[in-house]
């Protein structure tokens, strides 16, 4: 979120994480867990879920998003919001790190 934090302040990239947030989470079943990992970055764990289904919820995060306007204080909005998704399927062995080391190329290959 550069742009927010160069071109709209703290507050705006506080607000663009936060509505993103609650996005992702409209998105997500019960179960499914969310966590931010970085400035602009969230990790989503669908539990139980292939490869598959994880594109379905994918799709659906990428609309939620497209559709989704960031007001500000003032009144205004915010420049819309780029998602790039990376899919990476648990190995047997995986740690966390390891499994958002290997699943990191595949968002930032993702078309934007």
């Amino acid at each position: 979120f550069g742009l927010y934090e160069t071109g709209f302040g703290k507050l705006g990239s506080e607000q663009a994480q936060r509505s993103i947030a609650e996005s992702i989470l409209r998105c997500l079943r019960p179960n499914d867990v969310a966590v931010q990992i970085g400035a602009d970055q969230f990790a989503i764990f669908l539990l139980q879920t292939g490869t598959d289904r994880s594109r379905v919820v994918a799709d659906r995060l990428l609309e939620e998003i497209d559709r989704m306007v960031i007001g500000t204080p003032g009144g205004g909005a915010l420049p819309p919001v780029i998602l790039s998704i990376g899919v990476g399927l648990p190995q047997p062995d995986d740690t966390l790190d390891s499994l958002i080391a290997r699943t990191l190329p595949a968002m930032h290959r993702a078309p934007q």
